[in-house]
């Protein structure tokens, strides 16, 4: 992988010691001479400028243009010229190779595409971003993870291409009726039930279309389709899937009733579809019932984070606050974030003071605390402690770790910009760490097609 040097180099000299073995008759070669001249002046300009500087980004994507063009004008239309041997059998000549060239183009280019995306986020840019890491993947269920987390937001902004083209280029993985029933959705979403309901035709779907019904159920209910969705709900016959159909409907006596046909092993389930789409309607009361039905963690945290939200929506702050106070840290600090921007209230602050203050200095979460302080909070003391431990942090992992943590929190608190920013810089030259930089770019991009508001540049 090239990279370029800021040293200065003696063009004349350097020139001149490349070119001294070559004859001196040949048109050809002069021509070549001076085109490789314009190359290394370019290369070397370049190089004076930052790659991590986003006012030089054009400007040094221009001169490694420049580079490149005069290398191949060298190749293509002085084929006959010692330099064009050289260049094309590899050759380091000076500064440049060929491969190097092509390389550092690539490179900045695609670091300038990041910084552009960081500055003005959307699902598209993010996904985009993301997707040459899954290539470091090298196990399969870390791969269907990272491949999920960026399909997801590909659905939920009605990027059914770049959908289709994720499945297409990883078949043997996407080719579930999961996924298949996602793009369905997506369809209805858009009123294209037709195009929905001929991926039931397909063969060998593990659930017989069940699940692609529901699909297309959701994705009505999504667009205001209620009457609709009800009825795509009453023609599938497969309990879980009828019950999650039913609760997109918002049939919600119904689905509790459908709730006695639910295999046990998939109650937890339904459960949880149905308490998130009660939440989401508004009907606290009865998804709050249905919370000590659960047990399974990541579940219980869903429902609670909705009804949480839901309260505050309806004004509730309080009480809101209340029920993000049954999460475990650190759930309860990013809950705590989304509420303070679903409804900026002094209250949420106070709750997240109280816990700073009684959270001792060599605690595990007090960074993350100091984090979220320093979203809701203008003292700067925050933000500077919490990049001093990230500073003193033992090892690359652990800072990369803490460094999507802080991007989670930008998200709940609707700053997309800073959190794009945190996750596009993650490293990612190992799988494990491309695993992390996915994770954290995904529910960047999740979370954002997700929000009405769209803020990307929330709260600054």
């Amino acid at each position: 992988m090239a990279v370029l040097s800021g040293r200065n180099f003696v063009l004349a000299a350097a020139v001149a010691g490349l070119f001294a073995a070559m004859p001196a008759s040949a048109d050809v070669n002069t021509d070549a001479n001076a085109l490789f001249v314009g190359a290394v002046q370019a290369w070397t300009a370049a190089a004076a400028i930052p790659a991590d500087d986003p006012a030089g980004a054009a400007e040094r994507a221009e001169l490694l243009e420049t580079v490149n063009r005069n290398l191949d004008q060298i190749i293509d239309d002085l084929a006959g010229s010692d330099l064009a041997v050289r260049l094309i059998t590899g050759e380091t000549l000076g500064p440049i190779t060929l491969h190097g060239a092509r390389d550092a183009l690539a490179q900045t280019n695609a670091a300038a595409s990041g910084l552009e995306c960081a500055a003005a986020p959307s699902p598209a840019c993010l996904v985009q971003e993301a997707l040459p890491d899954l290539a470091m993947i090298d196990d399969r269920m870390s791969l269907i993870l990272a491949m999920t987390g960026l399909f997801r937001p590909m659905i939920m902004s009605d990027d059914i291409d770049g959908a289709l083209a994720l499945m297409a280029e990883y078949p043997n993985i996407m080719s579930s009726e999961v996924y298949q029933s996602s793009i369905a959705q997506a369809h209805a979403r858009l009123g294209q039930d037709d195009v929905a309901r001929a991926l039931i035709n397909q063969p060998e779907l593990e659930f017989g279309g069940q699940m692609i019904m529901a699909g297309i159920a959701k994705g009505q209910a999504e667009a205001g389709r209620f009457t609709d969705a009800a009825a795509t709900a009453a023609q599938i016959t497969d309990p879980l899937q009828r019950l999650i159909a039913l609760a997109a409907a918002r049939q919600f006596t119904e689905a509790l009733a459908q709730l006695d046909l639910i295999p046990i092993d998939q109650e937890p389930t339904a459960i949880n579809q149905l308490a998130v789409a009660m939440a989401r309607a508004g009907q606290i009361g009865p998804a709050t019932a249905l919370v000590s039905e659960v047990s399974i963690g990541a579940f219980r945290r869903q429902m609670i984070a909705e009804i949480s939200l839901a309260q505050a929506r309806v004004g509730q702050i309080d009480e809101a606050i209340g029920t993000a106070q049954s999460l475990e840290f650190p759930d309860a600090i990013e809950l705590l974030l989304a509420l303070w921007y679903a409804s900026p209230d002094p209250r949420i602050v106070v709750d997240l003071q109280a816990r700073f203050d009684s959270t001792p200095p060599d605690a595990r979460g007090r960074r993350l605390i100091l984090v979220a302080m320093s979203i809701v909070s203008s003292d700067p003391a925050y933000a500077a402690e919490a990049e001093a431990i990230l500073n003193a942090s033992p090892d690359e992992r652990t800072r990369q770790q803490l460094q999507s943590f802080d991007a989670t929190f930008q998200v709940a608190a609707g700053r997309y910009a800073q959190a794009s920013a945190l996750a596009i810089a993650l490293p990612h030259a190992d799988p494990g760490a491309a695993m992390i930089r996915i994770d954290a770019i995904g529910y960047i991009a999740q979370a954002m097609a997700a929000d009405p508001r769209m803020n990307t540049l929330a709260n600054p």
